[in-house]
């Protein structure tokens, strides 16, 4: 996840922790999702439904899985859509009761997860954006939210989100997670937006190279975290979340960044740890009750200088092994019963030849990764497709 200058990720980190807390292989009680995200001050006051998706062993939205909300005053029956989706019902009584949620019987594989909202402001206030009234735009594996003075940005959107929905498939050889974006006309910059299980952006931001990056980096980074289950096997797995979002964000759009190895320049460190200082971000409801608990976790756990230094480890093992590393990396994890660093570091000396990558990650050069950084910025646009290529 980026953690680093933008606030509009906080409540990505939100996401990873409920998913982990929500997902469950068999039953589970109501209260695990709805009291986390009470807590969290992640329900509009009032609300009466929460949007939760339904996927397979794999991660993929999975649809006509009937779910049972077991209520001693009369079972429940929800169905998936064909996006994995259903509505669970929000009530006082709920809540008190909390009965269990029952996947259908043969279905114990399937785990359920909050798609969650994310907020583009560390603003407390809390604005809730309903989609009911917004036109949409349904792509593969996407869909774009907005009201009619935002159609022009609406259709810009849908364009970069279907050149990296086919991105992402080619480099991780994953079909993507269900993905939405939200276009509003502005945004009070002291405010967080929710709007669901979207992502908030004005007008403007949709059109922006910064955009772009943002999305290619989550969207990729949620595909693989989703599928892999890679954080809840083991924190050190960021090397392989992050860095593989910010090679696909790169792939996209030709930028990155060496800005954040600069104290390490200056302190005269030349090597880094990603496995022991670059760690997925832990956090408990709790943390995120308001704006300032998100941003005294991410000071201590954010970790800037992983983006860069994992991104370059990326870019060169695909460089040197070639383009389809990280999609057979990906396929073997998925059938490998343990999914810890050492076991990924393991599969990718295997597939790539190259006995050193230990080395590389817990020594990641800090000088060669600021040169490499610069030099493809010196290649000018082009350098996301010619690294593809490669």
């Amino acid at each position: 996840m980026k953690t680093q200058v933008s606030s509009r990720l906080l409540t990505c980190i939100i996401l990873a922790v409920l998913a982990a807390m929500a997902g469950c292989a068999h039953k589970c009680a109501y209260m695990d999702f709805v009291g986390s995200l009470d807590k969290a001050g992640f329900i509009a006051p009032g609300a009466t439904t929460l949007p939760l998706q339904v996927v397979d062993t794999q991660g993929q939205p999975a649809a006509g899985i009937e779910v049972t909300v077991a209520s001693k005053t009369g079972h429940i029956r929800l169905v998936s859509d064909s996006k994995g989706m259903i509505t669970l019902p929000l009530s006082d009584d709920l809540r008190r009761e909390n009965p269990w949620i029952v996947p259908q019987k043969g279905q114990h594989g399937s785990i359920m997860f909050l798609t969650g909202g994310r907020a583009i402001a560390t603003g407390e206030q809390r604005v809730y954006v309903s989609l009911d009234d917004k036109e949409k735009i349904a792509g593969d594996h996407f869909t774009v939210w907005y009201p009619p003075e935002c159609s022009a940005a609406a259709l810009a959107a849908r364009d970069v989100l279907a050149r990296q929905c086919d991105l992402i498939k080619r480099v991780t050889g994953l079909e993507p997670v269900s993905w939405g974006v939200v276009i509003l006309p502005e945004m009070a910059k002291d405010k967080s937006y929710l709007a669901g299980f979207a992502w908030c952006y004005t007008a403007e931001e949709v059109q922006s190279t910064h955009f772009a990056k943002v999305n290619a980096h989550e969207w990729t980074e949620a595909t693989i975290t989703h599928t892999l289950r890679i954080y809840d096997a083991d924190h050190a797995n960021r090397f392989i979340g992050d860095g593989l979002a910010e090679y696909v964000a790169f792939l996209d759009t030709s930028t990155q960044s060496a800005r954040s190895l600069d104290g390490l320049k200056q302190a005269g460190r030349h090597s880094f740890d990603l496995l022991t200082n670059f760690r997925a971000v832990e956090g408990h409801p709790d943390d995120f009750a308001s704006s300032k608990k998100m941003l005294e976790l991410l000071d201590k756990q954010g970790c800037p200088e992983g983006y860069p230094l994992s991104f370059v480890f990326w870019y060169e093992l695909s460089s040197q092994a070639g383009p389809d590393v990280p999609a057979r990396f990906i396929a073997m994890m998925k059938d490998s019963k343990k999914k810890d660093s050492a076991t990924a570091i393991r599969l990718l000396e295997q597939i790539s030849g190259q006995k050193d990558l230990r080395r590389r990650l817990t020594e990641a050069d800090v000088d060669n990764a600021i040169s490499v950084i610069e030099k493809l910025k010196d290649a000018g646009p082009a350098a996301g497709t010619a690294a593809e290529k490669q």
